[in-house]
């Protein structure tokens, strides 16, 4: 990096002692400004996207960023959300927020810095299950105040954005209650029309009961709205990003198109407020092309079909005019490498290992929201899941 790079962001001196640093000092992770060494073709991509700050004159842009980040099985997307928030939480001092699901802990390395946020009138049945466990294996209970920093209950989504500090690796398990989702959308200047989040109790049929996952579009509102606007940046990290902003998105009871024609305007509008939305996932085509084109980058990731180039005739995505790369660099390699780009140029880039404690190896944690009372349907990527309200997600 120029020394006017490490002057101005000499990683914030402020910012010495929070926990990005120390986790980057505890995972061996590289200083971002020392990135620069492994970049073989040294861009801006990669720290114009990660880097946050009002003045856009150096790095192009003012405010927040979003990427979407396609991969395949075992090309390395958890460790490198994980990377990601590492130097988030490292370089800006900032709010990341990471989506929690009940089948997925892909978060634990970070477990000694998690505070982790669950619906307050909710119970919680957490529990340890081997790996490779099958559906309805039985598993050890886990004591959640034992397992991360610190458990917070939240009274809904205001009350979440007000509790959410600076600095923080936050957790979030969505209120399958959507306690003042339906105040935000109906003040939220990006609602055209009436947009209601219901409850089994109040919907007049299973299929007009809102699917859990929804609880983010009004997270994703309420942030950029302005709710709790004690910190100046957040980002949300989230995983099976076509969940929330699937393809096959229809104007149906649970209004799931409505929903995402909001969630276009305000992934279009979150740079300005602050916000970032960090998408990942297995298949671009799976993530609405409305909101797609509203992804101001792409990282590709080792997989069978590596990076999209010109040698090979690819069209670019939507939402991009051109691809930058000549050549596929990604095709035979391993986990760890990837590209963040924009139609004009690309960083080529590694990431860092992060393994799992050596207690977690071969386990993961199931925490599930548990209420006879409540009922909904499955996410898109689940959508058998019947009559319950947790989440489940298919595996990376």
């Amino acid at each position: 990096m120029t020394d006017d790079y490490v002057t101005e962001h000499d990683l914030r001196e402020h910012h010495t002692h929070t926990d990005g640093q120390e986790i980057r000092k505890t995972f061996g992770i590289a200083p971002f400004w020392k990135l620069e060494e492994q970049f073989e073709d040294y861009e801006h991509p990669l720290p114009d996207c990660i880097i946050h700050t009002r003045d856009g004159s150096e790095w192009g842009h003012p405010g927040g960023t979003n990427w979407l980040a396609i991969g395949g099985k075992g090309s390395g997307k958890s460790t490198l959300a994980l990377w990601l928030a590492s130097h988030l939480l490292d370089v800006n001092g900032e709010t990341v927020v990471w989506r929690g699901a009940e089948a997925r802990s892909e978060w634990l390395p970070f477990k000694r810095w998690t505070t982790l946020y669950l619906p307050a009138g909710c119970a919680v049945e957490a529990v340890w299950r081997p790996e490779n466990a099958h559906r309805g294996a039985d598993g050890e209970p886990a004591d959640l105040e034992n397992v991360v920093r610190e458990v917070k209950r939240y009274h809904g989504v205001v009350d979440l954005l007000e509790q959410l500090d600076e600095h923080e690796f936050a957790v979030v398990y969505p209120d399958p209650e959507f306690r003042g989702c339906n105040d935000v959308m109906q003040d939220s200047q990006y609602v055209q029309q009436p947009i209601t989040y219901q409850t089994e109790e109040i919907a007049g049929s299973p299929e007009a009961v809102t699917p859990l996952v929804h609880w983010w579009i009004a997270f994703s509102v309420a942030r950029v709205e302005g709710y709790g606007g004690h910190f100046d940046w957040t980002s949300l990290i989230f995983d099976e990003i076509a969940d929330l902003l699937p393809q096959s998105a229809r104007a149906d009871e649970t209004q799931t198109y409505q929903k995402l024609e909001v969630m276009r305007k305000v992934v279009a509008d979150s740079r300005k407020y602050g916000f970032s939305l960090f998408g990942f996932g297995q298949d671009e085509t799976n993530v609405h092309e409305k909101v797609r084109r509203t992804f101001q980058w792409r990282v590709a990731m080792p997989d069978d079909d590596g990076n999209p180039c010109k040698r090979q005739n690819d069209r670019a995505p939507v939402g991009f005019s051109s691809i930058p790369m000549v050549k596929n660099f990604l095709k035979r390699k391993d986990a760890g490498f990837g590209i963040c780009w924009k139609p004009n140029n690309f960083t080529r880039f590694v990431w860092d290992d992060i393994p799992d404690w050596e207690e977690d190896v071969d386990r993961k944690l199931k925490i599930s929201l548990v209420d006879d009372q409540l009922h909904t349907r499955g996410t898109e990527s689940n959508p058998d899941a019947g009559d319950s309200r947790r989440e489940e997600v298919a595996d990376d």
